[in-house]
């Protein structure tokens, strides 16, 4: 799942906007594991267009910097409050606050 986040900014994260070529995504893991204690479950409502096979939760704490031209097919869209939400639980993880 790659994040965009409307209450995120690049600036916050220290990298100097130079030293990112071309586009980047941030990629946070899907499961369909339940055992996660803190991963974030993702319900039907939270899922505005396309869909997932099964059940699944985000695991905020499992990211990746991926090239945009890596990625193959898009499963859809999700609600912003929910990628809001992960966005703030994945700064956590990394010591960043909140812009």
């Amino acid at each position: 799942m790659c994040l965009q986040s409307t209450s995120w900014k690049r600036e916050a994260s220290g990298l100097d906007p130079e030293a990112i070529h071309g586009d980047q995504c941030i990629a946070v893991t899907l499961s369909t594991k339940t055992w996660y204690d803190e991963r974030v479950q993702i319900a039907d409502g939270d899922i505005i267009d396309g869909g997932l096979p099964k059940d699944s939760s985000i695991l905020p704490w499992a990211v990746a910097s991926i090239d945009v031209t890596r990625i193959d097919r898009e499963l859809g869209t999700l609600d912003e409050k929910l990628v809001d939400e992960v966005v703030r639980q994945l700064g956590s993880y990394i010591g960043l606050e909140q812009c």
